[in-house]
């Protein structure tokens, strides 16, 4: 699929507009002595990426975002880092928009 590159650069300057808000809301969903700089850069850019669109992108649905981010990691990883950041991203989504958490119980 062809990448939109308008959407893309309104990410990554989302990201770094939002980034103090971000960067807690990944931080405390990581094993306890795990900071954020211990992550690899291509799995904190997804997450900080994720985290971005699920904020801002209400249109979306948490799903959504969540999917699209766990198929971006896929694209990079073998392992259990797209699972990792389903996880992630699925805990923050049911902070941030507790009606995701009502959709999927």
């Amino acid at each position: 699929e062809d990448a939109d590159p308008d959407l893309f650069k309104g990410v990554v300057a989302g990201v770094v507009d939002r980034q103090e808000e971000i960067d807690p809301l990944i931080t405390d969903r990581l094993a306890d002595g795990w900071r954020l700089s211990r992550l690899d850069s291509i799995s904190r850019a997804i997450l900080r990426a994720g985290v971005y669109e699920l904020l801002q992108e209400t249109q979306l649905s948490a799903k959504t975002v969540i999917d699209e981010y766990v198929s971006i990691a896929h694209a990079f990883f073998e392992d259990r880092e797209p699972g990792f950041i389903n996880g992630v991203l699925d805990k923050i989504a049911r902070q941030i928009r507790p009606e995701f958490g009502d959709a999927v119980e």
